[in-house]
């Protein structure tokens, strides 16, 4: 059976694109980039447990301290903790964080938690979202800028 020229091209395409088709699902199947909900809620339950623990014994501690430079001490402990969480946990909390971030901490405050000088302006997390901490006011602390900039250098007029 004779084929014309533009036949053959023309299948010749349509066998090229299925075959790009195939290894593409092949491969997105096999890659599997994005963790699965379960994953995603089995370890935000077990850094929520971890945030819970850690938040237990920081609070008596950081009540008992009389001195800026105790309270600063106790929070950078905190953020040097080595528990990171995966990409797709920390994204999911930072924005839970940013869609309910006016609702948290609505008690007026007048001192910084830590100087107990300044007005604050900062909701600074005890537990880092990065480490999986909670969004809830127990993990918050309303400090001003300078003891927020002494906390994270490198975040400074950001």
């Amino acid at each position: 059976m004779w084929i014309s020229q533009a036949e053959r091209e023309y299948r010749e395409g349509q066998e090229a694109a299925w075959r790009r088709y195939k290894l593409w699902k092949k491969g997105k199947k096999k890659k599997g980039h994005r963790p699965k909900k379960k994953q995603i809620d089995r370890e935000r339950n077990q850094a929520a447990g971890r945030c819970r623990n850690y938040l237990k014994e920081f609070w008596p501690q950081f009540s008992i301290c009389s001195t800026k430079a105790e309270r600063m001490e106790l929070i950078k402990r905190a953020v040097k903790l080595n528990w990171w969480v995966s990409e797709g946990l920390r994204m999911k909390l930072r924005r839970q964080y940013l869609k309910f971030c006016k609702g948290l901490l609505r008690v007026p405050i007048e001192t910084c938690g830590i100087c107990e000088s300044a007005r604050p302006r900062e909701r600074h997390h005890i537990v880092m979202i990065a480490y999986g901490g909670l969004n809830v006011d127990e993990n918050l602390l309303a400090i001003c800028t300078g003891c927020h900039d002494e906390i994270h250098p490198w975040m400074r007029g950001g």
